[in-house]
């Protein structure tokens, strides 16, 4: 039998994330730790910093090459984050 009181533990952490405003820190922390399955391993072993900043996810990559190929590939990496967060988490990507 369930007490009026009774929450489960999906009720509170939501009501914890939302309390203490930490959604978009655990989309860009699932973002990042994502990066690597959406642009595989050779690429993700060149990204050197990778954070989010409001919709901006700024990417640092240590090879021009690499850069310039993402670059072409903006549309479907924002598709694809976007797909992985659940909403409009990232707008634009910076390449650096």
């Amino acid at each position: 039998m369930k007490r009026s009181n009774d929450n489960t533990i999906k009720e509170l952490l939501e009501r914890y994330v939302k309390t203490f405003k930490l959604k978009n820190k655990l989309t860009e922390v699932e973002l990042v730790n994502s990066w690597e399955s959406i642009v595989g391993a050779p690429i993700a072993k060149h990204t050197t910093k990778i954070y989010l900043s409001g919709p901006r996810l700024y990417v640092h990559i240590d090879s021009s090459v690499i850069r310039q190929e993402l670059s072409y590939a903006k549309a479907k990496l924002i598709e694809s984050l976007n797909e992985k967060a659940g909403y409009e988490a990232v707008g634009e990507i910076i390449l650096r």
